[in-house]
């Protein structure tokens, strides 16, 4: 069975069709036509919510991830009320601590994004 909650079996095309109606598209792509570093993602989160996690990761290999981490903080706010405040208050000491660690992630992500549009 699939990680996904779901009523009825869903094929890959069937959760690709179910993608169609995601209200959100990326607004850079429409200005642009380029493919920005996050393109893709949403597909790829809803094929591996459904459990389709190798055509998750060829829209995007991110996607699994964000399941995995989802799940995992659902699991930890429902069993271990209040963990998630004490990991968001050591979260948000991290930019202050590391400030070279968010400008080398804004820089990942540029060139990231740069290599999917351009390469």
């Amino acid at each position: 069975m699939a990680l996904g909650v779901q009523a009825l079996p869903l094929t890959e095309v069937d959760a690709l069709r179910l993608a169609r109606f995601i209200p959100l598209r990326c607004p850079f792509y429409w200005a642009t036509g380029c493919r920005c570093p996050t393109c893709g993602l949403g597909r790829a989160v809803l094929l591996a919510g459904c459990g389709f996690w190798s055509s998750s990761l060829k829209h995007h290999p991110l996607g699994p991830l964000f399941v995995i981490l989802g799940a995992t903080v659902l699991a930890a706010q429902i069993f271990w009320p209040g963990s998630m405040r004490v990991l968001w208050r050591r979260l948000e000491k991290l930019p202050r601590q590391y400030p070279r660690l968010a400008v080398v992630g804004v820089l990942v992500y540029a060139v990231w994004g740069f290599s999917r549009s351009y390469l």
